[in-house]
């Protein structure tokens, strides 16, 4: 479950899960490989939204996937205020 404290994570480290393992090792909370991985593919969906590239079908379907990942409705604009989707 994607939280704000772990959104935050991923933001202090550019969302490099590689760069998190070299600098931090386990003194911060943990945030999930898979929860790297999917906050970086629903920021890259939520650009293609956002460029007007999207069907409303895969728009929808990016939405699902937020309540379905996160905590509660915060976290996820809080995801979106990342790449200014409305």
């Amino acid at each position: 479950m994607i939280t704000k404290e772990k959104l935050e994570l991923f933001q202090k480290y550019g969302g490099d899960l590689d760069h998190w393992y070299r600098i931090n090792g386990s003194r911060e909370p943990w945030l999930e490989d898979w929860e790297w991985m999917e906050l970086n593919h629903i920021l890259q969906d939520l650009v293609i939204i956002r460029n007007g590239l999207a069907a409303a079908s895969f728009a929808k379907a990016v939405e699902e996937k937020l309540k379905q990942l996160c905590d509660n409705t915060d976290t996820i604009a809080l995801i979106k205020q990342l790449v200014k989707v409305k």
